[in-house]
């Protein structure tokens, strides 16, 4: 049987949060981002794996390693055409509010979406304030942006070794695919730990779960 540590749970304490898994964890192709009608939201609970199945960042972007994973998702673009449509509606939004030329646009396989800004987590002052700004927007007499909202970027960090999504790629065909969720570890909005030491810590597990002999990936 393979173990991943992989997806979080409710946190144990500090430090070395690990959680035992409840339930089997799904590994979908396109997971970070669902439909809801004719649009695509991200969903932040399996963002994780997006960025390899055609992640592409536009203008604008910035390191998420210097200044945090989330952002406020401002639009979003499902459709077959969708990286092109995502591109034409990234130059209309700055051609009307050239103070958002920050913005940028990351796609997967199912959909593409318009962000703005990078921000440590939902609670950080800067975050509300980009956000109450997007909302008070207006075209037309109308809010410019009605679905913005705060969410957790698709991970476009470098794969190592036994990272999870190198795991989905292997196996482009296989779905479901499942895994066993044996521990966690993670941020939590707080600044206990960074995320350099929440990758350096789940290598090190799958590092000593495969001396013993487990198919482990995180």
């Amino acid at each position: 049987m393979s173990i991943f540590p992989a997806a979080c749970g409710e946190k144990d304490g500090k430090g070395d949060s690990a959680v035992r898994g409840n339930a089997p964890q799904r590994l979908n192709a396109t997971a970070g981002l669902m439909d809801e009608g004719d649009e695509v939201f991200l969903d932040a609970r399996t963002e994780a794996m997006a960025s390899e199945f055609g992640d592409e960042t536009g203008p604008g972007a910035i390191d998420a390693g210097s200044r945090g994973r989330w952002s406020l998702m401002l639009v979003t673009v499902g459709g077959d055409a969708h990286p092109i449509q995502a591109r034409a509606i990234r130059e209309d939004i700055v051609r009307t509010f050239p103070e958002l030329r920050e913005i940028f646009i990351r796609s997967t396989s199912k959909g593409s979406a318009i962000w703005l800004g990078r921000f440590a987590s939902a609670a950080d002052p800067a975050a509300a304030a980009a956000r109450d700004r997007i909302k008070s927007m207006q075209r037309n007499g109308r809010a410019a942006f009605p679905r913005a909202f705060l969410s957790v970027l698709p991970d476009d960090s470098p794969m190592g070794e036994r990272d999870l999504r190198r795991l989905r790629m292997m196996y482009p065909r296989v779905d479901p695919l499942y895994t066993l969720q044996v521990a966690c570890w993670g941020t939590f909005g707080t600044d206990e730990i960074s995320w350099e030491e929440v990758r350096r810590a789940a290598e090190a597990k799958c590092s000593e779960l495969g001396r013993r002999g487990f198919d482990a990936w995180y």
